[in-house]
């Protein structure tokens, strides 16, 4: 076992047990370990933002697949939709939630959700069924929704049925605000000419 893994695997073991207070309190030491984990988490975030975002804008999805795909490219709607494998990120996937690919999939699912809200249902469906298949154990909630699984949104997706309308609300609201606040029109750096 490399040294890479052992950390990994007390870093997801201290993560876990960090949600009891208690746990803090006894281990103040762990207290900056599991700060730094979560900025990775939320850099992690942001930077699947900004890429989801500006492919989206170029008509190009990527989705990170950690179960072998049964194709890799498709085009849908002038999409061009790019499915990702390989095997040491299916090795090294476990469920955790700061991972890029994670978030960058999670992203997708948005869109996905978005584009079939606004009427575009082909392309929705077809993005949520690539996710399904290469990452099955997805799932989506919120704070007035319990976890939903992604077959159980496919399915209702495909029956365009009430127990997807409120994941169709909140995520379309979502991609809006993604693609404001990250889309390649949110840029505010100066750009500087070639002279």
């Amino acid at each position: 076992m490399n040294a890479r893994i052992l950390i990994c695997l007390i870093l997801s073991a201290v993560s876990a047990f960090s949600q009891d207070p208690k746990f803090l309190a006894e281990n103040p030491a762990l207290k900056p370990i599991l700060d730094q984990m979560q900025r990775e988490a939320r850099a992690n975030f942001e930077a699947a933002c900004m890429d989801v975002t500006r492919e989206v804008a170029e008509k190009r999805v990527k989705i990170y697949a950690v179960a072998r795909p049964n194709l890799t490219k498709v085009k849908q709607d002038g999409f061009e939709i790019e499915v990702l494998y390989h095997p040491e990120l299916a090795k090294e996937h476990v469920e955790v939630s700061g991972a890029y690919h994670n978030h960058h999939n999670h992203l997708v699912l948005t869109f996905a959700a978005a584009q079939f809200a606004a009427g575009k249902k082909e392309l929705g469906l077809r993005l949520v069924r690539l996710l399904a298949q290469v990452q099955p154990e997805m799932w989506w909630s919120s704070p007035d929704h319990p976890p939903i699984t992604l077959k159980k949104i496919l399915a209702g997706l495909e029956q365009d049925n009430e127990s997807v309308r409120q994941f169709l609300k909140e995520e379309s609201d979502d991609w809006k605000y993604r693609e404001k606040t990250y889309g390649p029109q949110s840029d505010t750096s100066s750009k500087t000419e070639a002279k």
